[in-house]
């Protein structure tokens, strides 16, 4: 089994500070591989090893995520090769530009059954990518899943939906995005980064892949704080406990809990 694993190498989120006016800053926010992109690593190289197969990482970005510190990073989980697509034109891509470089990558790569990635990614977070990415190579795609099985060409996953647990049979290939809580990864040691360090590595271009480059679809203009409504207090007496109920429904259905 081929299975690709998309990836982001991002700023730590928790590294970041946010200013009285609103305004994020990133300055002193390290690049990582986020906690979710590590459950899809942890689950593409247990499947790769109970299937004989390959486990490839794949990103996209700014020229930082060809860096040797960013591919072993990723490597050392496991993953038997990775591939970056660099273009600075790539480090404030939106979602559907994104999505649309992945896409392309996969199918270059050829013969891909499984794409596999994390929850979401820790600079964005819009959930969307992957969605997108499936519709661009045509293939069915699930989320959510919190465990996945392999066998006869197709995968079994276990998700939760609706405060219920369903089991879902795919046909590959397909994409899957696993839930953040689908299982803990395990850390790397030192071994893991230094045989990383021998994987075979490959830079991408947007030329490779033929895409040309484009406008952004989008361009965040400003940020701001979220506005405060002032919250007031309200006492319902409960002498009367029909008429308290009644009151209190009422109290919350005006603002707007009900």
């Amino acid at each position: 089994m081929k299975i690709v694993v998309t990836y982001k190498w991002a700023a730590d989120y928790q590294e970041t500070s946010v200013g009285a006016d609103g305004r994020v800053d990133w300055s002193r926010a390290r690049p990582v591989v986020s906690d979710y992109d590590a459950v899809a690593m942890e689950v593409a190289r247990q499947l790769s090893e109970s299937t004989s197969g390959e486990a490839i990482g794949l990103t996209a970005g700014g020229p930082e995520v060809a860096s040797a510190m960013a591919l072993k990073t990723a490597l050392a989980r496991g993953l038997d090769r990775g591939i970056a697509v660099a273009d600075e034109t790539l480090a404030s891509a939106g979602t559907a530009r994104y999505a649309q470089v992945l896409a392309r990558a996969i199918e270059r790569i050829g013969g891909v059954d499984l794409v596999l990635a994390g929850d979401s990614s820790i600079d964005v977070a819009a959930k969307m990518v992957h969605v997108l990415v499936a519709g661009h190579l045509g293939w069915p795609v699930i989320t959510e899943a919190s465990g996945i099985e392999s066998g006869d060409g197709k995968v079994r996953l276990r998700r939760q939906c609706g405060g219920r647990t369903e089991t879902v049979e795919l046909t590959l290939p397909a994409v899957v995005v696993l839930a953040s809580d689908a299982l803990k990864p395990r850390v790397p040691g030192m071994r893991d980064v230094l045989q990383a360090g021998k994987k075979p590595v490959q830079t991408l271009g947007l030329d490779a892949l033929g895409l040309p480059e484009t406008e952004p679809v989008y361009t965040v203009r400003s940020t701001a704080k979220p506005e405060r409504r002032a919250r007031r207090g309200r006492v319902i007496d409960t002498s009367d406990s029909a008429l308290a109920a009644k009151e209190l429904v009422n109290a919350l259905r005006d603002e707007g809990a009900l």
